[in-house]
């Protein structure tokens, strides 16, 4: 195996445990921000939740398309399979739009029957907590990147 081939190798697998963090960081922040939005009846929290929750689905595709497109070249894709990830990306796309639908729907809801947020504190915290895991996540992906 020669020296460049292994590099590429290594730095598949970083990508790839880079993609599975993000999976993990997602799942984990998708559980409190449901449970905190539950208990504090807050529509951003919900919508903080949702959008985490399409994280999920972006971290986890891209965590697949990754693992493809690093796939060496073969009789059947001659040129590799980087368009895996194209394909991720496209995606994505229609998951962010369709997750933006659903809280527009919410929110417009919301509008015309207003209820009370509770226990302020318990959100706030849970969005601390996740902008601090957010950030330490990013830090760890661009020094992956």
């Amino acid at each position: 195996m020669s020296s460049n081939t292994s590099e590429v190798a290594a730095a598949g697998q970083r990508r790839t445990r880079a993609a599975a963090m993000s999976v993990v960081v997602a799942i984990s922040l998708v559980l409190i921000k449901v449970v905190a939005g539950s208990l504090t009846n807050s529509l951003s929290l919900m919508a903080s939740a949702v959008d985490s929750l399409t994280d999920i689905f972006a971290s986890a595709v891209n965590f697949f398309a990754i693992r493809a497109a690093s796939r060496p070249a073969d009789r059947e894709h001659v040129y590799g399979h980087g368009k895996a990830e194209g394909l991720a990306g496209l995606f994505q796309a229609v998951i962010i739009g369709l997750s933006g639908g659903y809280l527009g729907y919410k929110s417009v809801v919301r509008l015309f029957k207003p209820q009370p947020i509770e226990a302020e504190v318990i959100g706030i915290a849970v969005m601390a907590i996740s902008m601090v895991a957010s950030y330490l996540l990013v830090r760890y992906l661009r020094r992956v990147a």
